[in-house]
């Protein structure tokens, strides 16, 4: 899609010597892909970028989501071994971060920035993060949520607060992404303590999920210690309903979580309630938020 990115017109032939393939096998792809919506091919057969594609695949692009594909093929293997899990009590999957390879942590982190700053997009722009001036992105990964925001809100400035080997190729792609100016990494298990310092606000995305509920529980009471007084938390993620029946999407990456984590799992809207207000919080919402049934739920340290 890079290629055709602009209005660029190609054809299979000159498409698949720019690319370095062979054409018969690329001409199969690029019908595929004319046919779903993703190409348009003229009536000289010169294949060009639909709008959307030019949007969302083209790299370099703020809304690139072709990384997401490394994200996928690991979700679809790790749920493969959901029968080998719940017959030995354990993940068949385990996702370690600290001992994972780092080339495959990578890909997987490379994989989740695509989602994570479109999330952080959206929620800069529904919350008016410009009227903050320091955010946390607790369990931020790659970074991609703490991009986001800070492509929408240029006043503000973010930290990434992760585990060592994580919060490592956090820099990198934060560098390649340019923003090393005004993100950087922190290694921190908030779980354990409080960052020494306080910020106006947090986001806590896909992260109380990947807990037992003890260090759930503390590190919601540790993020409100690292707030100033007046601040906000933001909690994006898979919330079960409290008579555990729906929404549909959090059941189907609870067999994510069974086959990846010791301990993790969708927790109640009751759940998070409590832990808020445990923590001091006030003003609890729940809401909808996009990406397969995810909700967001906002609360407020009193001033």
């Amino acid at each position: 899609f890079t290629p055709l990115a602009d209005g660029a017109c190609q054809t299979v032939d000159e498409l698949a010597a720019v690319l370095g393939v062979p054409t018969r096998r690329l001409r199969m792809l690029l019908d595929s892909l004319a046919a779903n919506g993703l190409l348009v091919v003229d009536q000289s057969d010169r294949f060009t970028n639909s709008a959307v594609a030019n949007q969302f695949l083209v790299k370099g692009r703020p809304q690139y989501m072709g990384g997401s594909y490394e994200l996928y093929r690991d979700m679809f293997a790790t749920v493969l071994s959901t029968a080998a899990s719940v017959r030995a009590g354990t993940p068949a999957a385990l996702h370690d971060w600290e001992r994972m390879h780092e080339d495959e942590l990578r890909a997987l982190l490379r994989g989740l920035n695509s989602g994570a700053a479109a999330h952080g997009r959206m929620l800069a722009a529904r919350h008016d993060f410009a009227r903050f001036k320091s955010v946390l992105d607790v369990g931020g990964g790659g970074g991609g949520l703490a991009m986001g925001v800070c492509q929408s809100s240029p006043g503000v400035a973010a930290q990434v607060i992760e585990l060592p080997a994580v919060a490592r190729i956090s820099d990198e792609l934060l560098a390649a992404a340019g923003l090393q100016a005004r993100i950087r990494s922190v290694s921190h298990d908030i779980t354990m303590a409080p960052l020494p310092e306080t910020h106006d606000a947090a986001v806590l995305r896909n992260f109380l999920q990947v807990l037992p509920t003890e260090r759930a529980c503390r590190a919601v009471e540790n993020v409100g210690r690292s707030l100033r007084p007046g601040g906000e938390v933001f909690i994006i993620g898979i919330v079960l309903d409290d008579d555990r029946r729906g929404p549909a999407g959090a059941h189907a990456l609870n067999l994510f979580f069974l086959n990846a984590f010791p301990d993790g799992q969708a927790y109640t809207e009751s759940e998070h309630r409590a832990w808020l207000a445990a923590a001091g919080f006030a003003d609890i919402t729940r809401s909808p938020f996009p990406g397969m049934d995810h909700s967001l739920m906002t609360a407020q340290k009193p001033g």
